[in-house]
């Protein structure tokens, strides 16, 4: 129970990490300072679209495990701060897809550097643990996640 416990805290702690001035955040304003004010999933966004061109929200919404209505207020956020435009399909007129502006394009640039040098140094820490324990860390995690996403809280 003692080690159940030591695990819980240490992941309460992870999450607490991503913060609005966390030191990532911090790191990605003194490179764009456009970064200021903008979340975590706001930066996944921009990378995506970045890998992905005019994709429709679905797509980004599958692709990074955000609910619709929230990706939705993101993507309004990013419209706003000139960081991405919204385009009509023209065969379909209902379907819309996001494209990076050129300051956005910019701002998913800093963040794809800022996370080759996270994975980087979390690759270099794997390093010291088996395959066997790789194994064991990667369904812990996807447990993990999995429980995340399907926590109900009582009334």
């Amino acid at each position: 129970m003692e080690l159940q416990s030591s695990i819980l805290n240490k992941y309460h702690t992870l999450l607490m990490l991503d913060d609005n001035d966390d030191i990532e955040k911090e790191w990605l304003i003194r490179q764009n300072k456009q970064a200021k004010g903008l979340s975590t999933v706001h930066f996944h966004i921009l990378s995506y679209l970045q890998r992905h061109p005019n994709a429709t929200a679905k797509a980004i919404s599958e692709e990074l495990q955000v609910l619709r209505g929230t990706l939705s207020k993101r993507l309004f956020f990013l419209i706003q701060r000139h960081l991405i435009i919204v385009n009509t399909n023209p065969k379909d007129g209902r379907s819309k897809c996001y494209l990076l502006t050129e300051p956005g394009y910019k701002l998913a640039q800093s963040h794809n550097n800022l996370l080759q040098q996270k994975n980087r140094q979390l690759e270099s820490c794997l390093q010291n643990f088996s395959t066997q324990q790789l194994q064991t860390i990667n369904i812990f995690l996807a447990e993990f996640v999995t429980a995340e996403t399907k926590i109900t809280y009582s009334k």
